[in-house]
């Protein structure tokens, strides 16, 4: 167990037989002590920091007077007690002095010795209590000034009374100029504003806490104010904090708007089903009635017809784009190769005051994309970056590895940490206004004058990278230019294609194929195509139906199914009386007959089930 150490006295007395007694005192009441000669010799000594310093009025060469004023003076010594003791006590006025140059205690001699101790240990315990609190003092503004938040005691006025470090940062001026000033004009001021809604300042009936968020410039602050109370009860001022929340707003605002996509794109998917479903039936009639038309002003118009059902067709795509309904043909990807591509065509096009450049990246890691859905991405990005740039300027397409952090992962509510393959569209145009950035994802939502786009080709960028697990960043400054980062997570080693797309004959055949759809227009229709190509068709007008053909023509080779709801129960049904029974699902809309033809043939091709 360690000991507390005595308490350090320094003597100074010129006295040689009152050095020895007084030391002798003081050493037998458990002190430990100095002794000094003069006044130049005790002024020395005090810089080893005793705990108390009993000093004599009367010295040979500095009057103890001056050695008490110069003690005072000193900043690393003027936290030090002074006993003074004169051997004359004329009149008060030397008391009065001696006081008033920083001692303080005044002994006169004689002094019996039991007063001189205790003189002694009531000024030592009163500096301790000083240096108690002085600590307590320092350590409560270490934490207060350590505290990150704003924190501000305010006079019932609404002027400072007390402020921490946090306050002084934010406003960017010293403490000694905020204190007694109003807090509302200090944030004002500081920080550029027209007015500060503040709260209110407590008053009479205030019981507990008030506390709502606000905008304060570009930021956003939770704001709470706590009364203070007197032992009387009365207000005496209130405690103010401001904290800032501009991160958390800002990631409400990332969810708000990724459910407003996510509605927005179940509606929109919903819509573009329905419309395909419409755009399947007149493509497939005409494209029969234009097969069976002789060169002439009626085959013109079913093939304007089917050019402009094809136009509806690439619209309710880009819809399903977004909505995340893209059938993919997702195979290991190297990035490299979509962005070379797009990098071509773009060049080809390349107004002449644009300049490009295309940064390929060795050893890029492999991500599971569909790589045509990838190059329509790249390209959706470098039509908006070359709009952005009439009068010219750089367009640079980049790909790179990039490992993705927990704290970055925090900025962006879409991300998550870990290893991606990360996509670069920059140009040096105009820039996105800060307005219009919370937007720019929202299906036909454009800045472009009327007739110059659709708004969709950013919401299809949003939708296909979501669909691919990844998500889009974008940064841009006004004058400066944007970039759009797209990361997309890296593939497991032994990832595999997941879909292979159809060859590029189209060769009929004699099986028998059982059509079931809901939609009567579709089911004739894909009866109709089939049919024309060799095979024998069986129509079923829902689920049950489907099952049951199967129960009672036992040589249907191949299922295809577009039905609305449950066709995986389907399936399962189906399955049960056939194992071996092969299915297709009408997944993608509007097809051609040779789309469908050629998916007919590689299902029936594909081994068969076991």
């Amino acid at each position: 167990m360690s000991q507390i150490a005595p308490a350090t006295i320094l003597f100074v007395d010129d006295d040689a037989i009152n050095r020895r007694a007084m030391s002798w005192l003081f050493r037998d009441a458990g002190f430990r002590v100095l002794e000094a000669a003069t006044g130049t010799e005790g002024l020395r000594l005090v810089q080893q920091r005793p705990d108390l310093v009993v000093l004599d009025v009367n010295l040979p060469d500095v009057n103890g007077f001056e050695v008490c004023r110069r003690i005072r003076a000193d900043p690393a010594t003027r936290s030090l007690s002074i006993l003074q003791i004169s051997a004359i006590y004329v009149d008060s006025n030397d008391r009065a002095q001696g006081l008033e140059q920083g001692a303080d205690g005044y002994l006169v001699k004689p002094v019996e010795p039991r007063e001189l101790l205790a003189t002694v240990r009531a000024l030592l315990r009163v500096r301790a209590a000083e240096e108690a609190a002085r600590n307590a003092a320092q350590e409560w503004r270490t934490t207060f000034d350590a505290i990150s938040d704003v924190v501000c005691l305010l006079n019932r006025d609404g002027t400072i009374r007390r402020c921490n470090r946090a306050l002084t940062e934010l406003v960017r001026r010293p403490f000694a100029d905020l204190l007694e000033q109003p807090l509302a004009r200090v944030l004002r001021e500081g920080l550029g504003l027209d007015e500060a809604p503040l709260l209110a300042l407590p008053g009479a009936g205030t019981v507990g806490r008030q506390a709502h968020e606000l905008p304060l410039g570009a930021r956003w602050f939770r704001a709470s104010a706590d009364p203070i109370f007197n032992e009387q009860g009365a207000c005496t001022g209130s405690v103010h904090i401001l904290t800032d929340v501009t991160g958390r707003k800002e990631l409400e605002d990332q969810l708000r708007q990724g459910q407003k996509l996510d509605a927005i794109g179940r509606l929109a998917g919903g819509i573009a089903h329905d419309f395909n479903n419409v755009l399947t039936v007149i493509l497939g009639n005409a494209g029969m009635l234009l097969a069976s038309l002789p060169a002439g002003p009626d085959r013109e118009v079913v093939r304007t017809i089917e050019r402009a059902a094809w136009r509806a067709a690439e619209l309710t795509r880009q819809l399903l784009g977004f909505s995340r309904q893209t059938l993919l043909w997702l195979q290991a990807t190297d990035l490299n190769d979509p962005l070379t591509e797009v990098g071509r065509m773009i060049e080809r096009t390349l107004p002449a005051n644009v300049a490009l450049e295309v940064h390929r990246a060795a050893d890029l890691w492999t991500v599971l994309a569909d790589p045509a859905q990838m190059a329509q991405v790249l390209l959706n990005l470098c039509v908006n970056a070359l709009d952005a740039m009439p009068d010219g300027g750089r367009l640079t397409l980049g790909v790179s590895n990039c490992e993705v952090s927990e704290a970055n992962a925090r900025l962006n509510l879409e991300a998550r940490p870990g290893s991606f393959a990360c996509l670069r569209v920059r140009d040096t145009g105009s820039g996105i206004p800060e307005a219009v950035r919370p937007r720019i994802f929202d299906p036909f939502f454009t800045t472009k004058p009327p007739g110059q786009g659709t708004g969709l080709g950013l919401a299809m960028v949003h939708g296909i990278v979501k669909q691919h697990q990844g998500w889009v960043e974008c940064q841009s400054e006004l004058g400066a230019g944007t970039t759009f980062a797209i990361y997309l997570p890296r593939a497991r080693p032994d990832a595999a294609e997941s879909a292979i797309p159809a060859t590029s004959a189209m060769p009929g055949g004699t099986e028998t194929i059982l059509v079931a759809s809901d939609n009567d227009l579709l089911r004739a229709l894909a009866a109709a195509l089939l049919g024309q190509n060799g095979f024998h068709v069986v129509l079923a007008e829902d689920g049950p139906s489907a099952v049951q053909a199967v129960r009672v023509k036992r040589s249907i080779q191949l299922a295809f199914l577009d039905l609305a709801h449950g066709a995986d129960d389907v399936v399962a049904q189906m399955r049960e009386v056939d194992p071996h029974l092969r299915t297709l699902f009408a997944a993608s809309q509007p097809y051609r007959e040779r789309e469908l033809i050629q998916a007919v043939r590689a299902a029936l091709d594909a081994p068969r089930l076991q």
